[in-house]
């Protein structure tokens, strides 16, 4: 019996971890996009030192290379992990090809998935139905993976709230600011 004097516990140790556990995306400082295809790169990125790595199958990878991009998730995101960054994963609208994006990746487990081009509410909320089917099917924990919808849009601005409350595996929203100034119309010059 355990505990006992002069007795042996015989139950078994817990497993050690196979990673090191996840950081809340609020205590990360650095988040480093990366080329979705660019394999020698995103190899490199787990020695970048940067607390969140995501691989960027959107504006940084070609329509042609999404397929490479995406066989690349299960091994690069269990890399990145053991090196300790957060995993992260920006597909493609899922009226595009993010359905496509997201049935690959998920395989990898990324502990954030970011959506582009956030219009209202409701994108996240497919996006997080979506997510947790996967969850399912690949048997990752439900609620595992974390949600980052992407500010684009001045409409979207307006609602920003509203689309950050709509899923509660949302860990913020992200502003992409030249793409938002595009939507306003406003003049971009070298000082901003």
């Amino acid at each position: 019996r355990c505990g006992r004097r002069g007795s042996r516990c015989r139950r078994p140790l817990p497993e050690p971890p196979t990673s090191p556990p996840r950081r809340p995306a609020g205590l990360c400082r650095s988040w480093l996009f990366l080329e979705g295809a660019n394999e020698a790169a995103l190899q490199r990125a787990a020695l970048s030192g940067a607390d969140v790595l995501i691989q960027e199958l959107e504006d940084f990878t070609a329509p042609a290379l999404r397929p490479q991009a995406r066989a690349l998730a299960p091994e690069l995101y269990a890399a990145w992990r053991a090196s300790g960054a957060v995993v992260a994963v920006r597909v493609n609208p899922l009226e595009l090809d993010g359905m496509d994006d997201l049935a690959a990746v998920m395989r990898g487990r990324p502990d954030i998935v970011a959506l582009p081009k956030v219009a209202g509410p409701h994108h996240v909320a497919r996006l997080d139905a979506e997510v947790s089917r996967l969850e399912r099917e690949y048997g990752t924990p439900e609620g595992f993976t974390a949600l980052l919808p992407n500010i684009e849009l001045a409409g979207a601005l307006v609602q920003a709230g509203a689309i950050a409350a709509a899923s509660r595996r949302t860990v913020g929203c992200l502003l992409a600011s030249e793409d938002l100034a595009a939507d306003l119309g406003a003049e971009r010059s070298r000082d901003g």
